[in-house]
Order: C-alpha cells, then structure tokens, then sequence
C-alpha cells in the first residue's frame, strides 16, 4: 500500500510490528489496549483482509474484557425486513405524515396561485400544411 509522506500507516501509527499480526502473538496477549490496537489494524485492510485472524483477535479480547467498546459493533441493517416489527411501523407511520402533511402543502400553494397577465402561449405555424398548399 503507497501512502504519502505526511500519511503513516496505522500500524506504525498506533506502534506496532507486523510480526504482532500473528495467531501465536494474539494468543499469548494479554494486554487488553494492545490486542485493540492489532484488532484495529486487523479490520482496516492495510496490511491485507485476514477475517479468520480477526475473529481469532476478537475471541480474545472477548476473552479478556467481554464488554469490550470494539466487540459491540451494531449489525448493519441491509434490508427493510432487518428491522423490528415495531420500528418498521414507526417508519411507516412517520412516512405516511410526512406524505400527507407534503400533499396538503403542495395542494395549497397550487389552489393559491393566481397567474394574472401572462400572454397566451405562442403556436407555431405547420410548415408542412403550407408546403402541401403550395405544390
């Protein structure tokens, strides 16, 4: 990976070896702060996607500090049926007011409006009515 002269990578942002990024290193921390650091290095792909080895990491610090702030990362939500039935309907209804609330305001401003003084709208002449007159 390139990065620029003012750009360090993190692993020696948060000063660590590679050698560190190891299964035999990991199982023998003990360090709780250390074992966050690999962990973060681990997920940010810089030195390459290892997911065995990240969740090797992460069954460690589970190990060490179950109410880890790095082991409570939410589950993304992908799709609408994801949701809780309560939050779902939450959704729904706050969209079917924001609907209705929208329309009522867009209905307004149109039964309001009042165009006075426009011209009528120009017509074009058909050439083609006139080219069959003249042949």
């Amino acid at each position: 990976m390139v990065f620029s002269n003012s750009e360090k990578p993190l692993l020696e942002k948060l000063n660590l070896i590679v050698d560190q990024l190891d299964y035999k290193y990991i199982e023998n921390c003990k360090d709780v702060k250390q074992l966050e650091r690999i962990l973060r290095v681990l997920r940010s792909g810089e030195e390459g996607i290892y997911p065995h080895l990240i969740k090797f990491c992460e069954e460690k610090l589970k190990e060490l500090d179950p109410n880890n702030k790095y082991l409570g990362l939410p589950k993304s939500i992908v799709n609408y049926s994801d949701l809780p039935v309560p939050e779902r309907r939450s959704i729904i209804s706050d969209l079917e007011d924001w609907s209705k609330i929208f329309s009522d305001e867009a209905f307004k401003s149109t039964s309001e409006t009042h165009i006075l003084d426009i011209p009528p709208v120009r017509k074009l002449k058909d050439s083609s009515k006139q080219a069959k007159n003249d042949v």
